[in-house]
């Protein structure tokens, strides 16, 4: 036997086999490990992955929940959007007519004031006309006749003259002048006479 070992050949070659078998089982071994490790690794990735899918039908749930939520808001924004536009065209319409019945309504009121002061000049020249029929009947009445018959007021200027408007203004403010104005004819002169005068008589008892 030699100093390094035996040098039969076929001892060494048991030896390298030996030493073969075992470095393989090492690495079996070692490649087991991995493995085992491997596998436990590749589980945890399973359920990383199941967990994955799992938020994402969540967030997929959550996602469509929102859109509804989100449609329903438009939908009422759009409807309240409407519904403004809708006002201000509302307002404009109201504001409009409210105009137009205020001017109507000045229009009126101004008519009506047109219309009593010149009822209120009428009811004067009547009122002469009824005092003059005292003491001219004949003449008056012809006179009255006369204005009756082309549509005109009892003792009113005609066309051409000094008429009712120029008259008015002395309507119910106490000057005689402005129904002396507004007379002309044999049966006004007599009136505005009694006007000018300040004498107008009392009136008599209408018909």
């Amino acid at each position: 036997m030699g100093l390094f070992g035996s040098s039969d050949p076929t001892v060494q070659a048991e030896k390298a086999l030996a030493k073969e078998a075992k470095a393989e089982e090492k690495q079996l071994k070692q490649a087991e490990k991995a493995l085992a490790h491997t596998e436990k690794s590749e589980a945890k990735a399973a359920k990383a992955e199941v967990k994955a899918h799992s938020a994402h039908d969540k967030a997929v749930k959550v996602e469509q929940k929102a859109a509804a939520v989100l449609s329903k808001a438009n939908h009422k924004h759009d409807e309240a959007v409407n519904h403004q536009n809708a006002s201000v065209n509302e307002i404009e319409r109201k504001s409009a007519e409210h105009q137009r019945i205020a001017q109507e309504l000045q229009q009126k009121k101004a008519n009506l004031e047109h219309l009593a002061h010149k009822h209120e000049y009428n009811e004067h020249n009547r009122d002469g006309k009824l005092q003059e029929l005292h003491h001219q009947p004949e003449q008056t009445a012809a006179a009255v006749t006369s204005d009756l018959h082309h549509g005109q007021h009892v003792g009113q200027g005609q066309p051409g003259g000094v008429g009712y408007e120029q008259g008015a203004p002395g309507v119910g403010a106490g000057a005689g002048t402005g129904y002396t104005q507004g007379q002309t004819g044999a049966t006004g002169a007599a009136y505005g006479q009694q006007a000018a005068s300040g004498g107008v008589p009392p009136t008599a008892t209408r018909l």
